[in-house]
């Protein structure tokens, strides 16, 4: 990808930025379950709390009443956002092993992946824990098995993981030695977030025009988006860049092939009003070029967009003036 090629493209490929697009908390989904091999943290044996769920008994109905209730507190502090009564839930050297295999230790960094999950503009609120069962793992231990669901503010469910915790009593208090998620099933599409992007679109910069099409494919787990750049020189360039989700994550993430035999990858986020693609490309020469493009929309049939932090092996280079990009209405 020659010099001139990226200096179009970060100016009107706007539309190589602009094509794309928790419940996974901390990489995962936002529920709880547990890792039965962490160490508890606390008076309570190691051995007492790996005992096999077939020496479990139903828990007393004084211990089963507490736990349920822990969880709706639980409910409670996630609802308020409030990561450090979430973490003070857990054992002080209690493991919290998500959806997607990340294992965090000890409170303080169980706080933190809370903290981080909570400061996403995106983050869902709305968590019901559905207790299944409570068994007693000696006098001081107990396994807890259920289903996390959540939701979106209109009570819509988004997704539901089934979740294992191993509880360990410490000076009267239940807390939780060990936490894993299993797999959720998720019953939204991130995708639908950009949904308005779909259509054709048209746009002029100082160095030419360009028009986007986008369209829905794969039973709409992808939309494929196709860009072409007229430029003042009479040069024609075309890019095709394919969005989708990351299943581990649930994060948008999109793939860039252009007409010259390059590509490139982008990742999604927002904070509610923008939308920030950060994108990293490889020219046919093997030059690497990065840049955070950034769009708005503004209605239907307008946004903006903009490129910043832009670099071509290493080398910074100007940001992009603003864009503004208009729906066709065939």
């Amino acid at each position: 990808m020659h010099w001139k090629r990226w200096q179009n493209n970060c100016r009107i490929q706007l539309i190589s930025a602009l094509t794309a697009g928790t419940l996974m908390l901390c990489g995962s989904s936002a529920a709880f379950a547990q890792d039965e091999t962490a160490d508890s943290g606390s008076s309570a044996s190691k051995s007492s709390v790996s005992s096999s769920a077939e020496k479990s008994e139903p828990a007393s109905s004084t211990s089963e009443a507490e736990i349920k209730e822990n969880a709706r507190a639980y409910e409670a502090a996630f609802a308020k956002a409030d990561s450090a009564a979430l973490a003070a839930m857990w054992a002080e050297n209690g493991t919290f092993l998500d959806a997607s295999g990340n294992r965090y230790d000890g409170r303080a960094e169980i706080e933190r992946c809370f903290k981080e999950y909570f400061k996403r503009a995106d983050a869902d609120k709305n968590l019901e824990i559905k207790v299944e069962s409570v068994r007693a793992l000696g006098d001081k231990g107990a396994i807890e098995k259920g289903i996390s669901v959540v939701k979106d503010s209109n009570g819509k469910v988004l997704s539901e993981a089934p979740y294992t915790v191993i509880h360990v009593k410490n000076n009267g208090k239940w807390e939780m030695a060990s936490v894993t998620e299993q797999a959720a099933r998720y019953y939204d599409n991130p995708l639908d977030k950009l949904r308005w992007m779909s259509g054709e679109w048209s746009a002029k910069g100082s160095n030419g025009e360009a028009t986007l099409s986008t369209r829905w494919m794969a039973d709409h787990h992808f939309m494929v988006t196709t860009f072409r750049v007229k430029t003042n020189n009479g040069e024609t360039l075309e890019d095709t860049q394919i969005i989708g989700v990351d299943p581990r994550r649930r994060a948008i993430i999109s793939w860039l092939f252009d007409s010259e035999g390059g590509f490139g990858h982008g990742r999604w986020s927002t904070d509610g009003k923008h939308w920030a693609v950060d994108v990293v490309r490889t020219s046919p020469d093997g030059r690497r070029a990065e840049a955070r493009n950034y769009f708005e929309p503004k209605d239907s049939d307008t946004f903006t967009w903009r490129s910043t932090g832009r670099k071509l092996n290493g080398l910074l280079i100007p940001d992009s003036d603003s864009i503004t990009v208009n729906r066709i209405h065939l």
